[in-house]
């Protein structure tokens, strides 16, 4: 199984975007497991990027 790191877009309990971002791990999984980074809700894709609590917990995806 292969990891990636990206920044997402939430979603609510509709699958509706909430226009708050975060940075995940996505595998390559069928269906793709989304784990979440960080608990924080950025309202950029930057910010979510730039998150350096999700920056600290994609060093174990990316050494997988």
């Amino acid at each position: 199984m292969a990891w990636w790191i990206q920044t997402l877009e939430m979603l609510d309990e509709s699958d509706k975007p909430t226009g708050t971002w975060r940075l995940a791990a996505v595998s390559d999984e069928k269906p793709a497991r989304r784990i979440p980074l960080c608990e924080c809700d950025h309202k950029t894709m930057e910010g979510a990027r730039d998150c350096e609590t999700a920056r600290k917990h994609a060093v174990h995806y990316q050494s997988r």
